[in-house]
Formats: C-alpha cells, structure tokens, sequence
C-alpha cells in the first residue's frame, strides 16, 4: 500500500490577544465564540477560587475586551469605560489591586483607543509585577518548611520556585481553596494539608520555618486584608515565633485605613431548615503587628516601612 504524505503548513504563528479578532481576517464567528467566555464584571464578583492578583488582571481584560469594541465606533468618549470600571471596583470592594490597576488605565479625557494602549500595558506590567515579588521572596527568604493559606498565585509562585522539603496547606474553608493548592504544588518532597481549625496545633506540633500569605489588600497602617482565618494563622503563627511573610504586588497597597469587606454566601456554611444567623465573612483583617515583612516587586518592607509604599500612578 502506498503510503500518504501530509503536507503541513508552514506559516508563521503569532500570539495576538483577543482584541485583535476585530482587526483581523479571521475564521468567522471568531469573536462571538470569544465572546461567550470571556471575563465579566459578573464572573469576577462570583469568582470564589482566585486570589485578588489573578481577578484584577481579568477586571482589566473586561476593559480592554470592551475597549476594542467600542473603537469600532467613531466618536467614543470613552465615558462608556469610567462606568464599566466603577462596576468592576464596586464588584469586589475588597482588592485594592483591582482598584488601582482599573483606576490607572481609566484616566479623565482619554480617548477609548488610549485606554485601549494603557490597558495592553498594564495586563503585562500586572504579570510581570507577580513574578517580581515571588523572585524578591525566594532571594529573601529559603525556609525549608512553610505553612500557607488559602490561594494565592504570588504565593503559589515562590514556593514552586522556593522547593521546600514540606509544606503544609490550610484547606481554607467554605471554599476550600487550599485543596487546589496543594493539589497544584509539583515542586515539594511532601505536601501535607490540615483543616483551618488545626492552624494553632500544627505551628505548636510540628516544625513551620516560615508563614507565606497572600494579600487582598495591604492598608495604610500595615493590615493585611486576606481570605478569613489569615488573622488566626498570624496570632498562632506570633505566639510560636514563627514568621509571617506576606508576599505581595505593592499595587495592593491602598491609602485607606479599611476597606468595605467581603460576604460570601450563607447557604455555604449552614442550609437547614432552623432560623438561625450565619456569618461566613469572605475576608478578616490582620494587625501589622503579627506580620514580619512584605516581599514585594518593589523590594522587601517591614510594617514601620510599608506605609510609605506608593504603587505608581496611583
């Protein structure tokens, strides 16, 4: 039998972002298939599973996605975006870093086409930010042992890089988010993850070099707002001694002294029949006082220095 020869074409491939379907001669209803999966200012308010770096990089993918529609049109403004981005900072009062990511690329009096320019930018400054501050993290620190909660991608990034023997994973209920990190981590000898009510006996129990956490939002004075429990891992992690590092983008950080926080759903924690009061608090807030540094793209801070951390342009 006569074998068959299959030619393969040898073009050029090119990564180009999304946008760039409006532009180009593409296969058709490309943008409307785009169009059914891409982000939202409702999937970023229902996103229960990232961390506060990986939703505000989607938050400016709404931006520029509606951007690229809108210079289509002639003679847009641009005010169309102001409202969008008020929607995205309202979606979720809790991350600063979407806030100031958003904000930055909405300035008055820019035209849609500018901030179609300022948001390309800013996606790859925000990506580009996350792997600063794990690099900054891994040369600061190199504890064998670490013990981390809930997800966070920074986080998640320096300890790949870091390649501790042991880490140890809150499972960071009602969510449970820490099961996906531990589930994710390739590079360490033995990951061993714990409920969040065990946080106190594990620091006390078992040898935890370091205490790496992510942050939502860094205050003026140094608190640090994270998925609930952070405050009781810090005050467990303070009474045996044991560091807590909190590895972090400075775009989190905000002039504020509090922040609207957070509420998940009550049926996550109780869905009985009885009427009774459920709290599930997405967010709690840790004193400056519990934490021992700040390992950010901008460089390594202690809670005395940290308020004079600006993130630029903001």
């Amino acid at each position: 039998m006569q074998s068959q020869v299959t030619e393969i074409d040898n073009r050029e491939i090119e990564w180009a972002s999304p946008q760039e379907i409006l532009t180009r001669a593409t296969v058709p209803w490309l943008w409307d298939a785009y169009d059914r999966i891409r982000p939202s200012v409702r999937s970023i308010a229902a996103d229960s599973e990232h961390g506060a770096a990986y939703l505000s990089i989607r938050a400016l993918e709404v931006i520029r996605d509606q951007a690229a529609i809108l210079a289509q049109e002639p003679g847009d403004t641009g005010d169309e975006l102001q409202a969008l981005g008020d929607r995205l900072c309202e979606s979720r009062p809790s991350m600063a870093v979407l806030h100031n990511r958003v904000k930055r690329v909405l300035s008055e009096g820019m035209t849609t086409k500018e901030i179609l320019q300022r948001v390309n930018k800013e996606i790859q400054q925000a990506v580009s930010a996350q792997k600063k501050a794990a690099t900054t993290a891994v040369e600061a620190i190199s504890p064998n042992t670490i013990l981390t909660h809930s997800r966070s991608d920074t986080v998640n990034t320096t300890i790949q890089m870091n390649k501790p023997q042991q880490l140890y994973v809150a499972e960071s209920r009602p969510e449970r988010e820490g099961i996906k990190v531990a589930e994710d981590i390739k590079s360490v000898n033995t990951v061993t993850v714990h409920t969040d009510a065990a946080l106190a006996h594990v620091l006390s129990k078992y040898t935890v070099d370091a205490v790496l956490v992510g942050a939502d939002t860094i205050l003026r004075d140094g608190s640090v707002v994270n998925k609930t429990g952070t405050r009781t891992l810090a005050i467990a992690a303070f009474a045996e001694d044991t560091p807590v590092y909190v590895v972090s983008a400075a775009d989190k950080i905000t002039g504020k002294t509090a922040v609207s926080l957070e509420h998940g759903e009550t049926s996550a924690i109780y869905n009985g029949k009885r009427d009774i009061n459920v709290l599930n608090p997405v967010f709690d807030v840790t004193p400056a006082k519990y934490i021992t540094q700040y390992l950010t793209d901008k460089g390594v801070f202690t809670p005395d220095e940290i308020n004079e951390v600006t993130p630029d342009n903001c």
